[in-house]
């Protein structure tokens, strides 16, 4: 018995420290990504942000922030009270850099304008969501604008949404004019909700580069489909089209239920490196082009930030990994707050 229990705690000291060296071998030579379950499913909109979330994510060298979401896992746009008498609603769609990765709440965009549009009354409902496309906005619009009664919409389109739109998530299509929802229910409660509500697991990917790792890896084998990879190739010709119908659907049925829509590019890296040489990348172009034809409100916040007088744009105002910094957000949201007039 003795024995037995000495081979027991051999073998559990053993694991021990090959973990903890797993741990400091990874945290030093590949850094992970760290950050709490961040997503869950709702059996109408799919892919949503965890309601009520509030916590941190960190990637060494890169960034180190706290979100808090509220209700819908909407990202918080404002701590303090909002006015009781509230004129206008402006209701924000677009992906990650709307909902703002890599930053504070208070770094937002979309948080800097609330604090902007206060005075007169106007609320901002963030309904960014990291890693979707046009396609998700539009679900979003047509699933929360009852509840929230926008005035104004506004969409925030990206270099990326090609290649989300593509993956056919949301929408069953047919000759590209009927669009009709897709339902996620076989989702709800599963793995994903589980380990949302595990205060173990969270804490283990939440600290561990260890954990953190092999979660990516588990999910790239189990469930690929939750894998966005833009750098594969699409087929661009289809992108363009989806991505072409889902804008012309939101915009009319924004504007069927009488309200303004409105369209702000945001620039990607990619599109600032090709700006530099005095060219467009082919994501950009397509949206311009489209915008343009289609006679949509539109401001290209590329050519605010190539104009910016800054020598490095990317350097300046992008983190490592692509997404805006803080000085970037205050940076858009100073030329949001140009426009602001014309949105209600």
């Amino acid at each position: 018995m003795k024995k037995w229990l000495t081979n027991i705690a051999t073998m559990l000291f053993t694991t021990l420290i090959m973990l903890l060296i797993c741990e400091l071998v990874i945290r030093f030579f590949l850094p992970q990504q760290l950050s709490q379950v961040k997503f869950i499913y709702d059996k109408d909109i799919g892919l949503k942000h965890v309601p009520y979330l509030k916590g941190s994510e960190s990637y060494p060298g890169v960034y180190d922030f706290d979100v808090s979401n509220g209700e819908n896992g909407f990202r918080t746009s404002y701590k303090g009270a909002v006015p009781s008498f509230v004129n206008k609603k402006i209701m924000l769609i677009g992906d990650s850099f709307t909902y703002g990765k890599g930053v504070d709440d208070e770094e937002t965009f979309a948080y800097r304008l609330q604090e902007a549009l206060l005075k007169d009354s106007v609320q901002i409902i963030n309904a960014g969501v990291e890693g979707r496309g046009t396609d998700h906005g539009l679900r979003t619009y047509q699933h929360y604008k009852d509840k929230y009664q926008p005035n104004t919409v506004i969409h925030f389109a990206h270099y990326n949404d090609l290649a989300d739109n593509i993956r056919d998530e949301y929408f069953e299509i047919v000759n590209d004019s009927t669009f009709t929802p897709k339902t996620f229910e076989d989702k709800v409660g599963g793995t994903k909700a589980k380990l949302q509500k595990s205060k173990l697991y969270n804490w283990l990917i939440s600290n561990s580069h260890f954990f953190a790792l092999l979660k990516s890896v588990l999910v790239g084998v189990l469930m690929p489909d939750q894998i966005v990879r833009y750098e594969d190739g699409i087929d661009m010709d289809k992108a363009k089209r989806l991505t072409g119908g889902f804008l012309r659907q939101l915009q009319k049925e924004v504007e069927a239920d009488g309200r303004k829509f409105i369209v702000f590019y945001i620039p990607s890296t990619h599109d600032i490196e090709a700006r530099k040489k005095g060219e467009r990348t082919e994501q950009e172009e397509f949206f311009i082009n489209y915008f343009t034809e289609n006679n949509i409100d539109f401001h290209n916040l590329s050519d605010d930030f190539i104009n910016s007088g800054e020598t490095e744009v990317i350097k300046n105002f992008y983190l490592l990994e692509g997404h805006w910094n803080a000085k970037g957000h205050q940076f858009a949201s100073e030329k949001l707050k140009i426009s602001a007039n014309g949105f209600y």
